[in-house]
Parts: structure tokens; C-alpha cells; sequence
């Protein structure tokens, strides 16, 4: 890049235009701080001048930048840093602002200067970072080629001052499937589930499950709830007799079953397959005990209890109230089964 004079001018302040994918967006909960910068600026003037930088769009959508742009009509300023403070200034009524331009910087360089500017002053949240990193990582691209992934996380945390692990939790935003980012871009699920949900289980299947389980529910479930479950994702990742449409239905009806806990409600679908689930992990837990010292008449009667409590899941149709078809197919030992009494 080469080197360019800095000169701060007045700029009108109706032809600055507010940029939509910055880092921070979320103004109406950074209002009272917005409010006091307004209140400060009113009495005591701006301290500090905003940088812009100018640029045209044309009609067939070409964007124009640099000096060529600051000769255009149409020239319009695109705000690196002090978006605060024109907001500030638009609140008051000033007419101008004083104002840096900078006429020679990639439109990776401005980027740049904006992560590294509004990172470090209010907060920004990971929601806001996700939209962020997009165009950022497509103007990384264009000027870098083929890159290595380390290297861009960590020029996002020499921009930023936040760390790698963050932006993985925030990337996992950007991996996640539409629906979910949609609710969480609306705040309806905490910005950090898509990362934990990664974290638990590699299986698309059963993260899909455990997906539709957050996207479902009436109230917000916490963020790490995922980890509750993570014992049990691995026991079905090992199975290899489940379908994929039956593993993401199974982790839905484990972690719904996890989140609902001590709840005094009724399932209104049968959930056939997380019954079958517990019951098979209660074999798995006998089977760890040491049965050495046991009778085979005994552990025949271990045997048979823990074939009861798979009829009491499947056969009685009991549990919650619920009612199964007559002949639900296989036992706990995956033997077929006569009909079941009714």
C-alpha cells in the first residue's frame, strides 16, 4: 500500500452511510451507552474524528473506491471507525462532521480496521461477529489465494484481541443448517448452541436431532445443555442398526427427555426408541456389576428382570399414559417377539 496523506475534513453527515455488515449491529442494547456519547458530544464537542473512506455504486452494482471515488457525484463515505459518534451527531441534528478519509485501502484493509476498532470498545456479540466473518473471509480470500485456516483465525484475534476459541464457537454459527442460524440471528436460541451441539457429537444425524430439539421448544434451553447427553450420543454412534431418520429422531427425544426432566407432563407421542434406549442402558449398567459370585438360577432372574423392564416400557403401555401398537417387533436382546398382551 502506498503511503497517503491523512487530512480531516468536514463531511456532510447525510452522506455517510451506515454500514449493515460490521461487527456490531445490535445498537438498541449499546442504546445507554449511545445515549451518554450523545449527551458528552452535545457539551463538549467530538474528541476524535470518524474515518471514512468514499465509494460509488454504479448501476450495474460496480463499486468504485479510492480517489476515483472522492471525484464521482454520487460519492458517498463508508464509515471505518466512529459510528457511535455519527450516530451521535445524526441524534443531535449536526449537519457535518469532522471526519479522516482514507483514500487508499483494499477492501480487505478497511475491514480490518473496522474489527479492529469495534471490538475493543462495546461489546460485540457472536451473532453479530458470524455475519461479520463472512465478508471479512471472501475479501481474506481474494487477497490471499488459498490460505491456511489457522492463519486467518488468528488474524481476526490480532484484530480483535479475542481468541481462537471464540471465533470457532462463532464459526459454528456459519456451519450450522438455515434454520437454525435464522433463530439464532433472532435471538431465539443462545448464540453459543450451534458450537455446543458440534462439540458433543460428530454424527449429522443426531446433531440434526438435537436441532430440531431447540428449534421446537417453547422456552430457551441453555447453551451447554448438549453436554448432558454426550454419554449417550456415544453409545448410539457406536450402534450401527439405527437409520439416519431414527438416530436424529433418538438424540431429539434424549435431550428433550434431559431438558424436561422433573417436569410433571405426559408425552403425547409415543417415543418407542428413547424407551428402548434406557432400558438398553440399564443392561449395559448390570452388565458392569460382578455377577461371579451369583447362581445361574440367579442371574437367570437378574435376566428376566431386566426383560420386565422393557415390557413395562413397551408391552404394558404404561409410561406417561401412552398407548404402542400390539407388537412392537423385538425384545431388549433384539429377538423377535410374539404379540404382546393387550
Amino acid at each position: 500500500m502506498r503511503k497517503e496523506e491523512r487530512i480531516i475534513v468536514k463531511i456532510n453527515v447525510k452522506d455517510v452511510v451506515q454500514d449493515t455488515a460490521q461487527p456490531r449491529q445490535d445498537w438498541d442494547n449499546n442504546e445507554k451507552a449511545l445515549l451518554s456519547l450523545s449527551e458528552d458530544i452535545k457539551e463538549k464537542g467530538m474528541y476524535y474524528p470518524i474515518i471514512v473512506s468514499p465509494f460509488v455504486k454504479t448501476n450495474s452494482n460496480e463499486l468504485i473506491l479510492g480517489d476515483m471515488a472522492t471525484k464521482h457525484d454520487d460519492r458517498k463515505w463508508w464509515i471505518l471507525d466512529g459510528e457511535r459518534r455519527w450516530l451521535s451527531a445524526v441524534k443531535l441534528g449536526h449537519e457535518t462532521i469532522d471526519a479522516m478519509v482514507r483514500t487508499n485501502l483494499t477492501m480487505l484493509e478497511m475491514l480490518e480496521i473496522q474489527f479492529a476498532s469495534n471490538t475493543k470498545r462495546l461489546s460485540v456479540t457472536v451473532t453479530e461477529m458470524s455475519k461479520a466473518i463472512i465478508r471479512y473471509r471472501d475479501e481474506y480470500r481474494k487477497e490471499h489465494g488459498k490460505y491456511n485456516e489457522v492463519d486467518f483465525i488468528n488474524s481476526l484475534c490480532s484484530l480483535t484481541g479475542l481468541s481462537a476459541t471464540y471465533f470457532k464457537n462463532v464459526e459454528a454459527i456459519n456451519r450450522a443448517d438455515d434454520d437454525m442460524k435464522k433463530s439464532v440471528f433472532a435471538y431465539e436460541v443462545g448464540g453459543y448452541a450451534p458450537s455446543e451441539i458440534e462439540k458433543v457429537t460428530k454424527d449429522e444425524d443426531l446433531r440434526r436431532g438435537i436441532t430440531d430439539a431447540y428449534l421446537e421448544s417453547k422456552r430457551q434451553i441453555g447453551a451447554n445443555a448438549p453436554r448432558a447427553i454426550k454419554y449417550d450420543l456415544k453409545v448410539i454412534e457406536a450402534e450401527d442398526s439405527l437409520k439416519p431418520d431414527e438416530k436424529r429422531l433418538l438424540a431429539k427425544q434424549i435431550f428433550n427427555d434431559f431438558i424436561n426432566q422433573g417436569k410433571r407432563t405426559r408425552d403425547t407421542e409415543p417415543h418407542f426408541l428413547l424407551y428402548k434406549q434406557k432400558a438398553m442402558k440399564f443392561l449395559r449398567e448390570v452388565q458392569h456389576w460382578n455377577l461371579n459370585g451369583l447362581k445361574t438360577k440367579e442371574v437367570a432372574t437378574l435376566v428376566g428382570l431386566i426383560e420386565n423392564v422393557h415390557t413395562y416400557f413397551k408391552e404394558e403401555r404404561r409410561l406417561n399414559g401412552q398407548m404402542f401398537s400390539s407388537n412392537m417387533g423385538e425384545n431388549i436382546f433384539g429377538k423377535a417377539t410374539g404379540k404382546s398382551r393387550g
